[in-house]
Formats: C-alpha cells, sequence, structure tokens
C-alpha cells in the first residue's frame, strides 16, 4: 500500500514538473524579439504581412517601390519607419547598404527581392513588419503594410 502511495506521489511530481516547463516554453515563445531596422539581420520569424497590391508599367524602364499604406493590424493608417536590404543569394544574404522607406514616396531600386524591416512606437508599444519584397522589373510597386 505505501509503495502504490509513494507511487502516486512521485506521478504527480513528475507532471507537475512537465507542466510548469512547458508553460515556461510557451510563455518564452510568444515574447517578441527586440528588432532594430538598422541591423543588418533578418528576424527570426516574419512579423505583419508586406503585400504588393498594384504595378504600373514605367517608360523609363526603371523599377520603383511606393509604399502607400502603413497600419497597425486592425487599426487605423499610421507612420512608420525602417529600411529595406537588397537581398542575394536565395534569401540568405542582406546587403550592408540599405534604402530608407517613407510613406508616400517613391524610390527607385534594382529588380531584386528586398528584406524590409520596419516599425512604429506607439504609446510605449513598439508595432513591426519584417520579410521579403518581391518586387515586378521596370515597374512601380505599390506596397501596403500592416504592422504587429
Amino acid at each position: 500500500m505505501r509503495k502504490a502511495i509513494l507511487l502516486f506521489i512521485f506521478v504527480i511530481f513528475v507532471f507537475v514538473g512537465c507542466t510548469s516547463n512547458k508553460q515556461e516554453m510557451i510563455v518564452k515563445s510568444k515574447k517578441s524579439e527586440a528588432i532594430n531596422p538598422i541591423e543588418v539581420k533578418k528576424t527570426s520569424k516574419d512579423y505583419g504581412s508586406i503585400t504588393v497590391y498594384k504595378h504600373e508599367q514605367n517608360l523609363d524602364n526603371k523599377t520603383k517601390v511606393f509604399l502607400s499604406e502603413c497600419r497597425i493590424k486592425n487599426s487605423i493608417d499610421t507612420s512608420c519607419y525602417g529600411y529595406m536590404y537588397e537581398v542575394m543569394y536565395d534569401e540568405e544574404w542582406l546587403v550592408h547598404s540599405h534604402k530608407k522607406l517613407k510613406l508616400d514616396n517613391i524610390i527607385e531600386v534594382s529588380s531584386n527581392k528586398y528584406y524590409l524591416k520596419l516599425q512604429n512606437i506607439d504609446n510605449d508599444k513598439v508595432y513591426n513588419v519584417t520579410g521579403i519584397l518581391e518586387l515586378k522589373a521596370k515597374h512601380t510597386n505599390y506596397v501596403k503594410l500592416e504592422l504587429e
């Protein structure tokens, strides 16, 4: 009888210990990483969403980006700032030179893939968007961003 009680107590301790470890892992995984837009480094995962919603052919055959909308998820438009880094070698390397992105500005770029890192600081909370932007060559690419 004592062995059964001791075994039962042991099993309870094992389950309680495993549960608390899982809870710690869940809490750690939900924490956001600190994102520095100027740092030439990809984030561990993509944040927010990047959408090219329209392309217009350019008569000068140059590739351009127009950042038309930046909003916080399920909210109104906001201001955001950040950079785009040219991507090389199948999305493995970011080129150290960067282009600064501003809302309602057209910038001329090469016709490659870019990695975007933008953020907005609103009421002591930081909202981010990171990820790959694929451009259509010789067009103006209209982009919407949704930060999270």
